[in-house]
Formats: structure tokens, C-alpha cells, sequence
């Protein structure tokens, strides 16, 4: 793509297909989404949950602060890019529901 399709595909990415204010300054936005994911590790693995509460027990940060960067950039800082290009295809195809999708399987994935 030439440089001003890649501008407008970026455009219609943060305006319209990524979740509502999770650009915000502060990470608003991005700090909401991490509070739902972090929920659906609570209620769907919930031994990686009761680790989360023992490090914050144990005076570590919460995972909220680590996981943060994951929605705005889309997996691209922590994945291959094989695979980071595997979750945007799916991320264009089906939507923001893919990040929850993606960061589940990677905490199911690296549990132990």
C-alpha cells in the first residue's frame, strides 16, 4: 500500500474498528478494556487469576499496567509478526472481540 492508503486504513482502524476512547489521553480507554479482559480471566481461568492477586499480594503491579499496550497496538510489540498478521486479518474480519480472543489464548497458552 502507498503511503496515503496506509494512512486512511490507519484512520478507519483507530475511528471506527478499535473500541470507542481507547486512545484517550491516559489510557482511559485502554484501562477499561484490560479491567473486562482481566474479568474474563477470573471467570474463565481462574488459577491464572489467583496468581495475578498473589503478585499484587506480594507488593508486584497489577497486570493492568502490563497489559495495557496490548489493545492499542495490537499484539505487534509481543507476538511474531507472522502471528501479529494472523490476529489483524482476524481483527479486520470480525472486529475488537479478536483482542479479548487473542489475549486468552495466549494466557491459556502460557498459564503454567
Amino acid at each position: 500500500m502507498d503511503e496515503e492508503k496506509a494512512f486512511w486504513t490507519l484512520v478507519v482502524v483507530v475511528e471506527e474498528l478499535m473500541p470507542q476512547k481507547l486512545y484517550l489521553q491516559g489510557l482511559q480507554g485502554a484501562t477499561m478494556e484490560v479491567k473486562v479482559l482481566l474479568s474474563l480471566v477470573k471467570r474463565r481461568l481462574p488459577n491464572l487469576w489467583q496468581h495475578f492477586r498473589n503478585c499484587e499480594s506480594l507488593g508486584m503491579p497489577p497486570p493492568d499496567l502490563a497489559l495495557t499496550h496490548w489493545f492499542p497496538l495490537l499484539f505487534a510489540d509481543i507476538l511474531p509478526i507472522e502471528s501479529t498478521l494472523r490476529v489483524w486479518d482476524s481483527f479486520f474480519y470480525e472486529g475488537p472481540k479478536v483482542i479479548f480472543r487473542t489475549s486468552l489464548a495466549l494466557f491459556n497458552i502460557f498459564e503454567k
